[in-house]
């Protein structure tokens, strides 16, 4: 029986937005004629983060 190890290493961070920012986009998702999925997209965050 092999013994492996398999490590993975990420160099995505996180981002850090500030209260205006998150206003913007919540605004932005809640616009007439605009779908979340559209403003996620743009900001490439993920939908359950709205």
């Amino acid at each position: 029986m092999k013994d492996r190890v398999e490590i993975i290493a990420r160099t995505e961070r996180r981002r850090k937005f500030s209260d205006a920012e998150k206003v913007a986009i919540l605004a932005e998702a809640d616009a007439d004629g605009v779908s979340v999925r559209q403003v996620t997209e743009r900001y490439e965050i993920a939908v359950s983060l709205i």
